[in-house]
């Protein structure tokens, strides 16, 4: 009996030596995964927030920021204090603080580079003014001349744009940057103010074609200036 306890307790003995030396490989492999700060979902987001604030910030720097655009910007912005809430819970935070920071500037530089840079290719090749009734804010940069159309006097110039208010409700009272030249024909009954050469003037129509082929010179009636 006594021989069969002392087996026993041998036999206990080294199951439990088994239980712990195949215990502490899991336990590391915890350890390990504490030591995962961000997953490559959690980065991809980060990465999505970043673009999400450079291409809103490009864009608001030449068109009004739409309420709804506020709330993508917030989202963005939402998802990259996730990714810092998430860092500082590391125990080498500051080095995973510092890769996020660098991440986020590059895109949101990139992104806003980007949008700047298609919004300036997009005004220099395509006449988006055309049919858009508003005031534009521009110089004088010829001099006025009297031209008859129709049997009706106009004064004839040019001016070069510097910011426009479109007559839309999703931009009241707000003047946006343009640029480009309108040549504008203004009705001489009904210009209150005489135009100099080198002023500024205000100038309100919707711009048309000035002929049928593809020119980049529009026509705008002036209703005051």
């Amino acid at each position: 009996m006594t021989a069969y306890l002392r087996k026993l307790k041998t036999k206990l003995q080294f199951k439990n030596q088994n239980f712990n030396h195949e215990g502490m490989p899991l336990h590391t492999n915890i350890i390990d995964r504490t030591k995962v700060v961000l997953t490559h979902s959690q980065w991809a987001h980060v990465i999505l927030g970043s673009i999400i604030i450079g291409t809103i910030l490009g864009y608001g720097n030449y068109f009004p920021v739409l309420n709804q655009m506020h709330y993508i910007l917030s989202i963005g912005i939402a998802i990259i204090g996730v990714g810092v809430f998430k860092v500082l819970q590391s125990s080498n935070w500051w080095r995973s603080l510092g890769k996020l920071i660098v991440l986020v500037s590059v895109f949101v530089g990139l992104s806003y580079y980007q949008t700047d840079l298609r919004i300036i290719h997009f005004n220099s090749y395509t006449s988006y003014y055309l049919q858009q009734e508003g005031e534009y804010l521009g110089t004088v940069v010829t001099a006025p001349e009297k031209v008859n159309l129709n049997g009706q006097e106009y004064y004839k110039y040019t001016i070069e744009i510097h910011s426009l208010h479109p007559y839309k409700d999703t931009a009241k009272n707000d003047y946006i940057n343009a640029q480009g030249r309108l040549q504008v024909y203004s009705k001489v009954s009904t210009t209150k103010h005489p135009i100099r050469l080198g002023e500024y003037a205000v100038v309100e129509g919707t711009p048309k074609s000035l002929f049928l082929s593809k020119r980049k010179v529009v026509l705008i009636f002036a209703v005051d200036i």
